[in-house]
């Protein structure tokens, strides 16, 4: 599908990936690129206007995804703005650390709504418009630690591995309507996701962990969704982005 003239909403865009994602699409020539956020206003709004250098008209969109109203309010809004939608890139995403003996049932909770429930919950409102005009992209975000595990984070690679489970048996359900499903699961990117990196802690990380010796960027993960957008023959697969840390992680 082409991504010129395209009209694409991204969750989580106000920072790190989302952002890199929402200005790949604008600079390859969406029409419109809907800028999803909950914090850091200051930031979303300055990506609008980046957005809008490259030729694409940004529509900021501001909500709470681990509230369903507000998760499929924003959707709705954009579909109101932008008079339809034809790829949703589902972003949003938070840290839910915690070994099983500590986490809360209020932060689990938590984390599966923002996780599970919002992908579901904005997906649900995107797909119909997407089978009756019979063309669409939904892009979900997992993680490589969904696959492997990894200590004091059971919240968050349960809630990632749910992911995996549901964009393919969503690819099932709309390949009849030409709407194609991946997932890209990022491994160590350099954003601010996890907070300061300790560089002892990264140079190990380089040289132990990565195969590739480094940390990926936010530009790549955004060239992997440009990747998904564009090709017409891969639904309900999960693209690994992690420079081969996934073959290394313990």
């Amino acid at each position: 599908m082409e991504v010129k003239a395209s009209r694409a909403l991204v969750t989580g865009a106000s920072r790190g990936m989302g952002r890199a994602i929402a200005l790949a699409l604008a600079r390859e020539g969406a029409a419109c690129v809907g800028i999803g956020y909950r914090m850091h206003a200051g930031d979303a709004k300055a990506l609008a206007i980046e957005v809008q250098s490259l030729g694409a008209r940004p529509i900021l969109l501001a909500g709470d995804l681990t509230l369903q109203a507000e998760a499929e309010g924003l959707v709705r809004r954009f579909l109101q703005e932008a008079g339809g939608i034809d790829v949703l890139v589902n972003n949003a995403g938070a840290p839910a650390p915690g070994r099983i003996d500590q986490i809360s049932p209020e932060d689990w909770d938590r984390g599966m709504r923002l996780l599970v429930y919002a992908p579901f919950w904005c997906t649900r409102i995107a797909a119909p418009v997407m089978m009756a005009q019979r063309k669409g992209r939904i892009i979900n975000f997992s993680s490589i630690v969904a696959r492997r595990g990894i200590a004091n984070n059971v919240c968050y690679v349960t809630g990632k591995a749910a992911v995996i489970g549901f964009t393919m048996a969503l690819a099932r359900e709309l390949a009849d309507h030409n709407v194609l499903v991946a997932e890209v699961a990022p491994g160590l990117i350099e954003t601010e996701f996890n907070g300061p990196i300790d560089p002892e802690v990264q140079r190990k990380n380089n040289e132990t962990r990565i195969p590739l010796h480094r940390y990926g960027t936010p530009e790549e993960i955004a060239e992997s969704v440009l990747f998904l957008v564009r090709q017409e023959y891969m639904t309900g697969e999960v693209l690994a982005m992690d420079g081969g840390f996934g073959m290394r992680l313990a």
